[in-house]
């Protein structure tokens, strides 16, 4: 049986993102972690800032960090150009005088971007950049604009069918050839999914 590319990744800053990074280890499930450097527009000196900033550091030890721009914008095709470079280029170079390693993964606050967006991405220096798409089960062929497989969450795209019997069925799928895994600490634990999380890692699991 031939492998999956299985990747995972977790967006935003949340507490229980400690929680996902126990269970990723627990599974031995690689991940990327996508997080704001400002939450709720605290800043330096805020406690919650530190603790921001002392999770990224504490995440990076055992996986990847990726921006998610410094104050997570609603949309940045709407920024300034200086703005708009000071979101993109900016937060990869306060998160790798952070982590003291090279960040070369971006993800587009709520998917949205342009050529513009793009353009900056790339002349920033990351390698890749993932969208909120979903459906995706081949391997990406634009760096740039990465679609996911799966979003854990119970999207339209759906059509009703609840997203762990959709993991189940593409991980089973001998057509499957990429996996990319993506969600939010704060909806599973809104949305009371835990279980449901740990089940599909015990399969990716055995897929890895």
């Amino acid at each position: 049986m031939k492998k999956i590319e299985i990747i995972t990744s977790w967006d935003d800053y949340h507490p229980d993102n400690y929680r996902i990074a126990k269970l990723l280890k627990k599974y031995k499930i690689p991940a990327i972690f996508f997080i704001q450097l400002v939450v709720n527009h605290e800043w330096v000196g805020d406690v919650k800032d530190f603790i921001v900033r002392s999770q990224i550091q504490d995440l990076s030890k055992d996986f990847k960090i990726g921006s998610h721009t410094i104050t997570h914008p609603q949309d940045l095709k709407r920024l300034t150009w200086q703005a708009l470079k000071d979101e993109i280029k900016g937060s990869k170079e306060m998160l790798e005088d952070m982590i003291k390693k090279p960040v070369n993964w971006f993800c587009y606050p709520r998917g949205r971007y342009n050529d513009l967006v793009l353009s900056n991405v790339v002349e920033a220096g990351y390698k890749y950049a993932r969208t909120t798409l979903v459906g995706n089960f081949k391997k990406p062929q634009d760096n740039f604009r990465i679609k996911t497989s799966l979003h854990c969450y119970p999207r339209k795209e759906y059509g009703g069918i609840d997203w762990l019997d959709i993991a189940k069925e593409k991980l089973n799928d001998k057509e499957t050839e990429y996996f990319h895994l993506f969600g939010h600490a704060f909806e599973i634990t809104r949305d009371k999914q835990w279980d449901k999380l740990e089940e599909l890692f015990k399969l990716i699991n055995k897929k890895i």
